[in-house]
């Protein structure tokens, strides 16, 4: 089995050589020559020596791909840049800071390798049997993001924000056709999407260490969440969802929506109601 693991890092010169010859020994411990691995490295615009630490990588080892932008994307853009190009049968994503245990990576892999009517498996620090070490401003963070998501997406996943996902290589179209988001709503709209078109996703518990470097979490992130998660309502859940409500009903209540543009959607509607067949398919219908 070919595995591709996505290592988004910024500022971690002081570790990232050693933390990933780590990763790759408790893999190789865990699977010997069973499993072959690679490691995408992407340095996000880092302020410190982190790059020539990852292209000192690239050249020590076999299994590392490092790569580099000139301005600051944020570790979602990295993913999805990554993900998109990575072409090996299974695709995962972890912090290369590896607070999360590179164990719960096996875990996950395992996972996927013995029930193939699985397509994804997600990290879950909320459940029962899972060890976590947060600190308060992320715990506020996590609840406030857990009651939109169920409130306005009804995502039935208690937790959509730890930084560890495995899935097999149809995923990673999803990326690339439909997740525009950079920012902290990635993780929302990726298993939306993917729920969206009926791949089974399963969720196992992690153990998170987090270091006060990581829990830089001010207001405006905060509100940047919130914002980016509206946004994504907005233009996905609410003009979809009323696309297929609207083309249901009669026509004089169409007309009245159209001509008198009491719906600020009307042209796109307009759009849509030209063609209905498009109507079942309501991602590609905008």
């Amino acid at each position: 089995m070919n595995i591709s693991v996505v290592f988004p890092c910024y500022n971690e010169w002081e570790h990232i050589y050693n933390n990933m010859i780590e990763a790759k020994r408790q893999l190789d411990k865990e699977y010997w020559t069973s499993h072959n691995f690679e490691f995408l490295v992407v340095d996000d615009w880092s302020k410190d020596n982190t790059l020539s630490e990852i292209l000192r990588l690239e050249k020590d080892t076999t299994y590392v791909k490092a790569l580099s932008y000139w301005c600051n994307k944020w570790k979602w853009f990295a993913v999805r840049f990554w993900v998109s190009r990575a072409t090996w049968e299974i695709i995962s994503f972890l912090d290369s800071d590896l607070d999360i245990s590179p164990q719960y990576l096996i875990k996950q892999i395992d996972f996927l390798i013995e029930n193939q009517n699985y397509d994804m498996v997600i990290g879950n620090k909320n459940l029962e049997w899972s060890s976590t070490n947060r600190w308060l401003k992320r715990k506020i963070l996590s609840f406030v993001s857990k009651t939109i998501n169920s409130v306005l997406f009804t995502l039935p996943f208690s937790d959509t924000q730890v930084w560890l996902k495995t899935f097999r290589s149809p995923i990673k179209d999803l990326f690339v056709k439909y997740v525009f988001t950079h920012w902290y709503a990635f993780d929302v709209e990726v298993l939306f999407f993917v729920k969206l078109k009926k791949h089974p996703i399963k969720e196992l518990p992690v153990a998170i260490e987090e270091t006060v470097a990581r829990t830089s979490i001010w207001m405006k992130a905060m509100l940047t969440m919130l914002l980016e998660l509206f946004i994504f309502f907005r233009r996905t859940i609410i003009i979809y969802r009323f696309n297929r409500w609207l083309i249901n009903k009669r026509t004089w209540l169409k007309i009245l929506f159209l001509k008198y543009r009491i719906f600020p959607f009307e042209r796109m509607l307009a759009k849509i109601l030209k063609d209905k067949k498009k109507i079942t398919n309501p991602i590609k219908a905008i």
